[in-house]
């Protein structure tokens, strides 16, 4: 491993000889599945992050912003579907 030597101590563990008793691939699969979920972790956290802080919206002429179901009704935007009434059930 020739890029290995040339990275000096940072490339250690990429050498044959680091540890006899691992392989290489053995290394290189538990580094790979230790390190992905943690950076799946942080790039997920950082979407949800800039969601909440720059909100949501719209694209066109008429952006409306995000609004959490927390909000007070009186706050809210009227739906442009109107409501169906659910069917009446009748009773004898």
């Amino acid at each position: 491993m020739a890029g290995a030597q040339v990275a000096g101590p940072l490339g250690a563990p990429f050498q044959p000889n680091f540890t006899p008793a691992s392989p290489l691939l053995t290394r290189m699969y538990g580094l790979h599945a230790a390190v992905l979920p943690i950076v799946l972790v942080v790039l997920l956290s950082l979407h949800l992050w800039l969601v909440r802080h720059l909100g949501v919206r719209a694209a066109g002429d008429a952006s409306t912003p995000f609004r959490s179901c927390s909000s007070p009704s009186s706050q809210r935007l009227p739906s442009p579907h109107p409501r169906r009434s659910s069917p009446q059930v009748l009773r004898a």
